[in-house]
């Protein structure tokens, strides 16, 4: 179904109604779940105020409790028991216990460390003679209930009150044809790629299937999680190919209206002279800062859709931490370079440009000035990674010394080695201004992803040292 974009997706009435709904049902919810609480919490204090009676003050031990409650550490001990024993305190069978107690602080008989051993020898002697705390008040222990309780209680109300809204809302989006590609074929990727990810989920949790209450709910839970992501990132990446292709177009409409009136207005000669005047051969820090754009673009998407790392994921068992960490390293190296690869064959063979290119005016063209063959772009792009690039090993060190000799090359009028084809590389003439907002933007985004990467690293370091030492 197509979207009508004369009729909106909700309208102000049916929210508030959607709303008044749901709350309605939560506030329903939230008094039952508050009385059923209550009422557990009454019978909770009742049956401690019962056992308290049976066991403390019917025996009359309740100083003696007391005592041992007041003095933590034992200090000061004695007092409370010559006081409840006067002198027979020696023949008190518990006083083992009792005497353990006093001296924890000083003698740390059992345990490394004082605290340890006063609080398991006061836990001796308050079991020896079943003593039990005092139940706290009916409104402290009904307090103490609710301020563990509040934060689910109130994220509970107001998920509920949301589910009429965020219910009809998706049903909605489904019903317009936001939530489904629109292309019969990508529509066709779309669902095989989800259902793919999801049986590699699926088939995860089985294998990793050890007892049913163990792993496997989670297993399957985390496999519909990425297959909702898988679907909404298909649709976020279909959209930004839909605007970049549309602005892509505009552009080449715009150029071909401005042509047929200049040839209405000059001569075929005039016309190739102020064309060749307007493109001049690209510089070196034009491209750089292109380039530069372009592997943070390709960079950032890639990690986006980390396919491979998923796979690694879903396939190799988790105490594998090593063996994943190094897995992982290398796939997204080889997923980077195929990502740039496709990424630059794909947006030359289309458009003789890319988003970097495009910020500084460049384009890229075969020997005879015309627009590359698909086959040509991807002989290019592989070059590029290749001799440009070196597959972005120990990136970008070793790019800024092929950068270095691509710019000896170009100061002495020579190609440089990923252009000995013949490409030609032509360049719009700009401003000034317009080079310098490309060239900070450019250092900008490369520093920002020297920066992940660092982070990356130490942690991927980290992991690998946490797996070395278990």
């Amino acid at each position: 179904m197509t979207p009508n974009s004369s009729k909106p997706l909700i309208t102000k009435e049916v929210a508030l109604s959607r709303l008044k709904i749901g709350f309605s049902i939560a506030l329903v919810m939230a008094v039952i779940f508050s009385v059923g609480m209550t009422v557990l919490g009454l019978i909770n204090w009742n049956k401690e105020s019962d056992q308290y009676q049976a066991k403390v003050v019917e025996q009359h031990k309740s100083s003696f409790c007391t005592a041992i409650n007041r003095y933590p550490d034992g200090s000061d001990f004695t007092l409370e028991i010559a006081a409840l024993y006067g002198e027979q305190t020696e023949q008190w069978p518990g006083w083992k216990y009792a005497k353990n107690f006093q001296y924890c602080n000083a003698n740390p008989y059992l345990y490394s460390n004082s605290y340890s051993t006063c609080y398991f020898a006061r836990m001796e002697l308050f079991n020896y003679f079943g003593c039990v705390d005092a139940p706290l008040s009916v409104g402290e222990t009904l307090g103490n209930i609710f301020k563990r309780y509040w934060t689910a209680l109130l994220f509970g109300f107001l998920a509920i009150g949301l589910i009429p809204l965020v219910a009809f809302f998706v049903g909605r989006l489904v019903q317009s044809g936001l939530l489904v590609e629109r292309h019969p074929g990508w529509r066709r990727v779309q669902i095989a790629t989800v259902g793919l990810v999801f049986s590699i989920g699926v088939i995860r949790a089985f294998v990793r299937l050890n007892n049913w209450s163990d792993t496997f709910i989670d297993d399957l839970l985390i496999a519909l999680l990425i297959s909702i992501i898988s679907w909404l990132g298909f649709l976020l990446l279909r959209f930004v190919m839909r605007w970049l292709k549309e602005g892509f177009q505009t552009a080449g409409a715009q150029v071909a209206q401005d042509t047929s009136a200049q040839n209405l207005s000059y001569p075929a000669k005039d016309i190739e002279s102020k064309v060749e005047a307007e493109m001049i051969q690209a510089t070196f820090w034009s491209r750089l800062w292109a380039r530069t754009i372009d592997i943070f673009i390709v960079w950032l998407v890639a990690g986006l859709i980390d396919l491979p790392g998923l796979l690694l994921i879903l396939i190799v068992p988790s105490s594998a931490t090593m063996f994943l960490m190094i897995a992982e390293l290398i796939t997204g190296l080889l997923w980077l370079c195929l990502f740039l690869y496709l990424y630059d064959s794909y947006m030359i063979y289309k458009f003789q440009t890319t988003i970097g290119k495009l910020a500084v005016g460049i384009r890229v063209l075969n020997k005879n000035y015309q627009p590359m063959s698909l086959v040509e772009s991807k002989s290019r792009a592989y070059l590029v990674i290749s001799k440009a690039l070196s597959f972005m090993i120990f990136y970008p060190l070793v790019q800024a010394f092929n950068a270095w000799q691509a710019k000896k090359a170009l100061d002495n009028g020579l190609p440089v080695a990923w252009d000995h084809s013949g490409t030609v590389v032509q360049q719009k003439r700009i401003s000034v201004a317009r080079l310098t907002i490309v060239a900070v933007l450019a250092i900008s985004l490369l520093l920002t992803q020297l920066v992940l990467q660092k982070v990356q690293k130490e942690i991927t370091k980290q992991e690998i040292r946490s797996s070395v030492l278990r």
